[in-house]
């Protein structure tokens, strides 16, 4: 009996030496690559949609991770769902042999120039040149949108009243009434290169370019055009 004991402990003790040997030499991704790739990643997917600066952050991944080191390049992709801009999620992948994939939390701010208001407004009230101005602002949260161009806001009336320094977003303005239901329209027509004109009354409410139908005074006769100016309506007949 002490002679079998004494064969089988040298024999223990080397199998215990092996497997210590072999767990130890297992290398694991490092977390901060994970980390960097990720912030490349957002960063080159956020600045591809706008024209102004990105800033990513990315949260700490648990340091107990123990993830195998990928014997290639990591792929990335978007989470599901997820956007570029504000809190947002990446899904890092390794497509190895022993593969492994998790999510990366973080956070997109975007900032850049956008159109503010000079003055408060009130609801219904045009904009004009001197009513706007171009600041730089934090657009994280601006995910409907904003203008960075005076044309695309002036002659629009605000949808409801904007303190001096709102940042203009597509909800805040819409295109101003230039016809009302009930006023008394020009219909503007071109017959044979002569352009005539006869008076009509506007049978719904118009903005520029859009269609409009008209009553008109002379001859009852109904007829559709499109608005080109305040109470101004082109027809083709």
């Amino acid at each position: 009996m002490k002679t079998k004991l004494t064969w089988l402990i040298p024999v223990l003790l080397a199998t215990q030496g092996w497997t210590h040997t072999a767990w130890s030499q297992t290398s694991y991704q490092s977390l901060d690559s994970i980390s960097s790739e990720a912030q490349s990643f957002l960063t080159a997917a956020a600045q591809e949609r706008t024209d102004g600066a990105v800033e990513v952050s990315i949260n700490p991944l648990d340091r107990r991770l123990r993830l195998t080191e990928c014997q290639q390049p990591l792929t990335l992709a978007m989470a599901p769902g997820a956007r570029l801009r504000g809190a947002t999620s990446v899904r890092v992948s390794c497509e190895s042999d022993t593969p492994w994939s998790l999510y990366v939390t973080g956070n997109i701010s975007v900032y850049g120039y956008a159109l503010v208001t000079r003055r408060t407004l009130a609801r219904g009230e045009t904009l004009s040149s001197g009513d706007v101005q171009l600041v730089e602002k934090d657009l994280t949260n601006l995910y409907y949108g904003y203008f960075n161009r005076a044309e695309e806001v002036l002659g629009q009336q605000a949808t409801r009243a904007l303190p001096a320094g709102q940042v203009l977003t597509p909800n805040t303005i819409k295109p101003a009434l230039l016809i009302r239901r009930g006023d008394q329209v020009t219909l503007m027509a071109e017959i044979g290169g002569i352009e005539v004109s006869m008076m009509g009354e506007a049978l719904n409410d118009g903005i520029q370019g859009q269609r409009l139908r008209v009553r008109a005074l002379n001859s009852k006769r109904v007829v559709e055009g499109q608005v080109v100016s305040a109470n101004v309506v082109k027809v083709t007949l």
